[in-house]
Order: C-alpha cells, then structure tokens, then sequence
C-alpha cells in the first residue's frame, strides 16, 4: 500500500479532522467550566499566532509522518520528520553535537535537529529553502505549503471559535 493512496490520505485526513474538532471542544469546555482567566490574558492568549516558521515545521511533520512520531520509512528516514541517518551525520558535523538517529524518534529532538541543520544552511529562516533543504522535490513542496495553508486554516478557525460569544456577560 503506497503512502499517498487516496483512501489512506482520505482517512488520515478526517482523523487530523476529528483530533482537530476533539481539541478545540476540549478547549471551548475548559473555557466554559474551568478555572476563571482574566480578559487580558485570555486576549493575549487569542492573539498569539503561530510563526511562519513553526507552520512550516508542522506542515513539514504532517507531510512527512502524519505526525507520527514513531514513524519509520523504506530508507531509514525516522520520527515526525522522517530524518535519514546522513542528515543527522551532517548535523552532528556542522553542530559538534552527537545525535543518532534514534534520537529522531523524539519529536523535540528531531525538531532540534531540524532548526540546527537550518541554522547553518539557512539562516534567514527562508521557507522555500526550509523546504528545499529538507527535500528537493518540487512535488514535496507543493505538498508542504498546501498543508501549511491547511494548518493556517485550522489556527484560523481555533481562534474564532476561542473568540465566539466574547462579549460581557454581566
């Protein structure tokens, strides 16, 4: 069964949909019943918004993994970001650090890996070359900025239904 069969893209999909739709429940509950925020943090906690930046690593792990973190592929690529052991070699050599690629398997080490590979080949934090750098296939990148323009979406539509009915309720 190939990785980007129509019924498996489908089902994973609607189960990011239904993971989604659980979370921004649980978060309309807690504001509904949990502990009492002030307004000011409440607003400030509404207004922040994802960077580009972390779209990007998210849009790269759902490409990748579908969030996965114990993700292994046919070429050794491991974890959320499906990292090759070569790729780890070249952070372990430009950072001095010493990973292996289980660590890949740890989604915050495998970011880690990522922003320090970035770092040295793309230190402007330039998004198409974010991609470029993590795989150069025009397909993949495509693919990677229409599930970046999907997460902006989600965040999007997280924040409206956080926002609805804030109005004074006295």
């Amino acid at each position: 069964m190939g990785f980007f069969e129509p019924n498996l893209m489908k089902d994973t999909f609607w189960l990011f949909l239904a993971a989604f739709t659980a979370s921004v429940v649980t978060m309309a509950v807690d504001r509904a019943i949990g502990p009492q925020i002030e307004p000011e943090e409440a607003k400030q906690a509404v207004c922040d918004t994802l960077s580009d930046w972390q779209v990007l690593e998210m849009a790269i792990a759902f490409t990748e993994s579908r969030f996965k973190k114990d993700a292994i592929g046919k070429a050794e690529d491991t974890g959320v970001l499906q990292i090759r052991p070569i790729y780890v070699d070249e952070v372990n050599r430009l950072s001095g650090r010493d990973y292996t690629i289980e660590d890949a398997l740890d989604p915050c080490m495998s970011l880690e890996m990522f922003n320090l590979m970035q770092e040295h080949k793309n230190p402007g934090h330039s998004i198409d070359t974010g991609i470029y750098f993590h795989n150069k296939s025009p397909y993949y990148k495509k693919t990677v900025l229409e599930n970046a323009d999907l997460i902006r979406r989600a965040e999007e539509m997280r924040r409206i239904i956080i926002n609805f009915g804030d109005y004074d309720r006295r």
